[in-house]
């Protein structure tokens, strides 16, 4: 059949990985306890079994208590006005992770049975009521606040050109080609940091002490200010160029722009002018050893295909992921396709961003295992006082 062996095209295969995508509250779960249990009736419990504890939060399941709140059920809410079996939320926390629960019960007794067949350790679990006091719901809150990630995010941007090999010739670069400033723009809005009221990602908006403008963006409800290596201040006289290694070196994500386009006469770049042979014949390149950084883990390369650039009239670019041990393969994947400027192409280019930075921070170094542990046993230790 001459349909099925048709080749697909590079815009056929952006579509169907733009169907395909995650949304963002798959990836990104939001503050279960401080934006919904603290505001409903709940009751907080420390779960002990064998080599086994988890911290518990439940909506209310006392019967009288929830016709006393009036809980009215909603569309999209969890929850329920009526007395009999009905779906309860639960968050567990344990030392690994925070799992979200929904369980159908009446009343404890139902509600821990429902909830050990979903969750096995806590079938045989001990379970110690918490007392509502104004310490425990604090430490409940800080808990989520440190363990959890938000959805503002810090990501480093930096311009490396095709002869550079070395992290001080890559912070000492100034400006790019059109093509960079292209990128940026495609990217995300520039801003003027002072009086700057919303997420800054660490940037100084009073004094220009980290340079008078960046770059940010909102993406399905996230905010991403990007430490641009170009527009943090350039100091003549340090030649490691410490103050922008400061910012980007601690990103767990940065986005390496290789600008291939540097590497030729700037006239002879432009709309309407035919790409030169030396940009088609060009392959860009990076190596992440080239930076010494422990905190960053995940390098997004980005580069121009001027071959598909040249083609169809329209930029295109290629995206290269690399990882440090640790860090788990992540949606979406479309390495095997240019893509374009263009909505979608800026859809999947961010959306693949915000995944990078989100399984990224779930690498040994920053998933907090320690902050976790050591959290959770300030609160088991809050149920011995009771």
């Amino acid at each position: 059949d001459a349909t099925s062996m048709r080749t697909v095209t590079p815009m056929e295969s952006l579509r169907q990985v733009l169907q395909n995508l995650p949304l963002f509250e798959q990836l990104y779960h939001g503050n279960a306890y401080n934006d919904i249990l603290s505001n409903i009736p709940h009751q907080n419990y420390v779960a002990e079994g064998e080599n086994f504890y988890a911290v518990v939060t439940t909506e209310n399941v006392d019967d009288d208590a929830g016709r006393r709140a009036g809980l009215e059920e909603e569309k999209g809410s969890f929850l329920y006005s009526s007395p009999r079996l009905r779906p309860i939320f639960v968050l567990v926390r344990t030392e690994e992770a925070d799992t979200r629960y929904t369980v159908s019960a009446k009343g404890k007794k139902s509600l821990f049975k429902a909830l050990g067949i979903q969750c096995p350790p806590l079938a045989s679990a001990k379970f110690t009521k918490l007392s509502s006091t104004a310490e425990v719901e604090q430490a409940l809150a800080e808990f989520e606040r440190s363990t959890q990630p938000q959805p503002r995010m810090k990501v480093g941007l930096l311009l490396v050109k095709p002869s550079q090999r070395v992290d001080d010739e890559f912070f000492a670069n100034k400006e790019g080609s059109i093509y960079y400033d292209e990128f940026l723009n495609f990217l995300g809005e520039h801003i003027i940091l002072k009086g700057w009221d919303r997420y800054r990602g660490g940037l100084d908006v009073e004094n220009d002490s980290t340079g008078k403008k960046a770059l940010y963006t909102k993406f399905q409800d996230v905010e991403l200010l990007f430490h641009v290596s170009t527009l943090l201040p350039f100091d003549h006289e340090d030649m490691q160029h410490l103050e922008r290694k400061r910012h980007l070196g601690n990103d767990v994500c940065v986005i390496v722009f290789v600008d291939t386009a540097s590497a030729v006469d700037a006239q002879l770049l432009g709309e309407g002018k035919p790409v030169p042979r030396a940009l088609l014949e060009m392959e860009p390149y990076f190596d992440p050893e080239w930076i010494s950084s422990h905190f960053t883990h995940v390098y997004y390369v980005v580069a121009v295909d001027f071959r598909e650039t040249n083609r169809t009239g329209v930029t295109h670019y290629r995206i290269q992921t690399l990882n440090k041990p640790g860090v788990e393969p992540y949606a979406p994947f479309f390495t095997q396709f240019p893509i374009p400027k263009s909505d979608d192409g800026r859809k999947l280019l961010l959306n693949k961003l915000i995944s990078a930075q989100l399984v990224g921070m779930k690498a040994p170094l920053f998933y907090g295992q320690r902050t976790r542990t050591a959290l959770l046993n300030e609160i088991r230790k809050l149920a011995a006082k009771n």
